[in-house]
């Protein structure tokens, strides 16, 4: 199971990292998601024969959210 490790530098605050953990935990596919507004990141684990990392960028993108892979 990989993980996905995104930057997300307009994350704001709490209600941001609420609306993130929410929306992609109810993703097919997804088993873990932690949002740090702190850290402006997202790791995500999950099962990429279920769900494709392009889906969960999008997914991010359709919230509002600027989105990049974290190096």
């Amino acid at each position: 199971m990989p993980t996905l490790k995104l930057s997300v530098p307009d994350m704001r605050g709490s209600g941001d990292e609420r609306l993130i953990e929410t929306t992609l935990s109810t993703v097919p596919g997804v088993y873990g998601v932690t949002a740090s507004c702190q850290q402006k990141s997202v790791d995500i684990d999950f099962e990429d024969d279920e769900v494709a990392a392009s889906e969960l960028r999008d997914r991010l993108s359709d919230l509002g959210f600027t989105v990049l892979l974290a190096g």
